[in-house]
């Protein structure tokens, strides 16, 4: 064999074991993302197990304060621990999904954690005190800063549109009821 052809063909074998070892890199990539998954939806299920303990423990003032009835001084800030942690677990779960797929990826717990304020006016009215709270802190700390994250603006363009989808549902549903074929 020739010496330019045999040059040519450790090019050959050369480039076959680079395109072999990008694919490999590609394969690893891969299996990291999906065990990273993995580990974010673990942990989302860990959050969710210890809020829903703590909410165990404490039922009859979550049941009360989700409800927007009037708590006393004493339950007023369990109930604010509760709406905290179940928050704390939302807004983990929406880092988490944010980093592995993007905001889209994150945007269901979003709408999740949304739908459960909408749903329940006494967390609803505690989480808004909570945040609102806590802007003026971070604007003290750091008159710069942005919105870091995000959470907050979305979970409240969210309350908005459930807000809206309700008020037209009502509407549409009695507009239909005035419509209706009276029964002989």
């Amino acid at each position: 064999m020739n010496k330019g052809r045999w040059n040519d063909w450790m090019e050959g074998v050369g480039i076959i074991a680079i395109v072999a070892s990008l694919i490999f890199v590609g394969l690893q990539l891969r299996q990291a993302e999906k065990i990273a998954r993995a580990e974010a939806f673990s942990t989302m299920l860990s959050n969710e197990v210890e809020v829903g303990n703590s909410l165990k423990a404490d039922m009859s003032i979550w049941r009360e304060g989700t409800a927007g009835a009037e708590l006393a001084d004493n339950e007023a800030a369990i109930f604010a621990v509760l709406v905290k942690q179940v928050n704390e677990a939302a807004y983990s779960g929406f880092m988490q999904m944010r980093e592995l797929g993007g905001d889209a990826a994150a945007r269901p717990s979003v709408t999740s954690f949304a739908i459960f304020l909408y749903n329940n006016p006494g967390a609803k009215s505690v989480w808004l005190a909570r945040e609102k709270h806590l802007d003026l802190n971070r604007d003290l700390v750091n008159p710069d800063r942005g919105n870091s994250s995000g959470w907050l603006d979305l979970v409240i363009e969210d309350l908005r549109f459930w807000k809206a989808t309700a008020r037209q549902s009502r509407r549409h549903r009695s507009l239909s009821g005035s419509c209706r074929r009276p029964t002989i």
